[in-house]
């Protein structure tokens, strides 16, 4: 059984050992490669790099897959390669973390087998997947098996409702009937049990310098209005609670946490609870490092 994967470059973030600008979608991506090339029963793992530079870019992929795996059979190999590849090899199954289209197109142009072609959706509120969908009805050759894999019920059921606003929109406007003929799949994403694990709350607390007595209410995400969650009403709301509360509760505190790099919001949300009276028990931790995320969690009461 043969598995091939389209891949990115490495990003920047994950060559430095960072969480700065680093996208949820990589993390799961590396997360998905852990236990894929842990548990998966595969003879052979190719990956397919598209780059500018692809010979940085396979040198970077190289070291880490073989690092965390010495012993798994991974082949990394520069996009051009693809065609000559699927034209020497069966390949049981292909996946790819952007573009379904992309791979059902090679398939039929240079595959020597039918195989099935996956893709798992990270995010489903651009604007631009309504293209994307659309090329993807109007360009692929798709079957019956190959899957658009989910990572929650609600991006399952918005993805299919998509699906058929494009071609519900083909058919009025241009008489095509072209509806998606593969697969909604629903797969959450898997945690690491590992890494984690509960720990001890005291424990974490101290390392994290946070208040052993309080009742902590943790909010961790990217720091962006658009693309994560804007985060005045909860402040709002954290205010009201406070005031409905007051005397009659343990100390609240509310930490945030997250990547700020990108659009630098934390400093908005400061302003926030300046404005509303709250900053004296909000807490802040940007970019927290790989080692202190297993801890915030443990130290969180909700």
């Amino acid at each position: 059984m043969i598995f091939g994967m389209l891949l990115d470059p490495l990003p920047e973030s994950l060559k430095k050992g960072s969480t700065e600008k680093l996208y949820g979608a990589n993390v799961a991506m590396m997360n998905f490669l852990r236990a894929l090339l842990t548990y998966g029963t595969f003879d052979e793992y190719h990956f397919f790099v598209s780059a500018s530079d692809p010979e940085e870019a396979k040198r970077d992929w190289e070291k880490v897959l073989m690092t965390m795996f010495r012993e798994a059979p991974i082949k990394v190999r520069d996009l051009f390669e693809l065609r000559y590849a699927m034209k020497e090899k069966e390949f049981t199954v292909f996946h790819s973390e952007t573009s379904l289209r992309t791979l059902a197109y090679a398939r039929s142009q240079f595959g020597v087998n039918l195989f099935p072609v996956t893709v798992r959706i990270n995010s489903i509120s651009y604007q631009f997947l309504l293209s994307e969908i659309l090329l993807t009805l109007l360009e692929s050759d798709l079957y019956p098996f190959d899957s658009v894999v989910c990572i929650s019920s609600a991006a399952k059921d918005a993805y299919e409702k998509l699906f058929v606003q494009v071609s519900d929109e083909l058919s009025l406007r241009h008489s095509l009937q072209i509806r998606y003929p593969g697969r909604f799949d629903l797969i959450p994403l898997g945690v690491d049990t590992e890494t984690f694990r509960p720990r001890d709350k005291r424990d974490a607390r101290k390392l994290l310098s946070l208040p052993q007595d309080a009742l902590i209410f943790l909010c961790f995400a990217r720091f962006s209005a658009h693309e994560k969650m804007d985060l005045l009403p909860l402040l709002r709301g954290f205010q009201r609670l406070l005031g409905e509360c007051q005397g009659e509760a343990p100390r609240l505190l509310l930490l945030l946490a997250g990547d700020d790099e990108r659009y630098h919001y934390a400093q908005e949300v400061e302003k926030f609870a300046e404005a509303l009276g709250v900053a004296k028990i909000v807490r802040f931790m940007k970019n927290p490092s790989f080692i202190e995320q297993p801890l915030i969690y443990s130290a969180a009461d909700v």
